[in-house]
């Protein structure tokens, strides 16, 4: 990421920095240098763990391939058999909508980092001579600015 782009004058809401604080506290280095988490703390056990590629640059696996295929099979059939896919997503949407609606400090701060975020690579990119399309303002809605 270039330099520049991450430069934040926002501050975190106690939220926000309760989640990276468990993100940082849960998760291990790999030797590829990323930050995954700890397959203990999300409930594997010795066995599920012989499964996983520990020097893997990706997520391993849990099942084998065709256990793997065969769970999925089930789940799709289950749910078309169902019909509770729309109904998952009308709560779903409902929850949002409420969750929202009763914290709008969380977001108010999330579209202000948001914002800063996007100003600054705006910026950055802008030094570099890269063309930048017009992107609104953020939390302006969907329609807010162009796509390339």
């Amino acid at each position: 990421m270039p330099d520049g782009v991450l430069d934040l004058t926002v501050e975190y809401t106690p939220e926000q920095q309760a989640i990276l604080d468990d993100i940082e506290e849960h998760s291990v280095p790999t030797k590829h240098g990323m930050v995954q988490p700890d397959p203990a703390t999300l409930g594997y056990t010795p066995e599920d763990l012989e499964f996983l590629d520990q020097d893997a640059p990706y997520p391993s696996r849990l099942l084998p391939p065709q256990a793997e295929h065969a769970v999925v099979e089930a789940d799709v059939r289950c749910k078309r058999e169902l019909r509770v896919v729309q109904r998952l997503a009308d709560l779903d949407a409902a929850v949002l909508e409420k969750y929202i609606a009763d914290n709008p400090e969380y977001f108010r701060s999330v579209r202000d980092v948001t914002s800063t975020m996007l100003r600054n690579a705006v910026e950055v990119l802008d030094t570099a001579g890269v063309d930048v399309p017009d992107v609104g303002e953020v939390g302006a809605g969907a329609s807010a600015g162009r796509r390339r």
